[in-house]
């Protein structure tokens, strides 16, 4: 199994709406790629206050390293791109990614 981690920076005016959109996004990907098993993503809940200005996350469960690949490319993957892009921060490091 890879564990593909992805922490956002959200803009401060993030919307309850652009949230549920982009939750909706990233979890209508199980089904449509394939060796990705899971998504979750949620708001930062964490009270020890290191979070570093992330706001928000998610990860996503793959049979291997070949379904994360596959997914790094799959044309699904593209159209959920806009909605990420739609509510990060204006700074340079308002996304971090890693893969377990």
């Amino acid at each position: 199994m890879v564990c593909h981690i992805v922490l956002l920076k959200c803009k401060s005016a993030i919307t309850k709406q652009e949230t549920l959109q982009l939750e909706s996004a990233l979890v209508s990907l199980e089904g449509k790629i394939p060796g990705l098993r899971q998504v979750i993503f949620n708001k930062n809940i964490s009270p020890e206050g290191k979070q570093q200005g992330f706001t928000h996350g998610f990860y996503m469960m793959f049979e291997n390293l070949a379904a994360r690949d596959v997914y790094l490319t799959h044309p699904e993957h593209q159209q959920v791109k806009p909605f990420i892009r739609q509510v990060l921060a204006d700074e340079p490091e308002a996304i971090l990614v890693i893969d377990l």
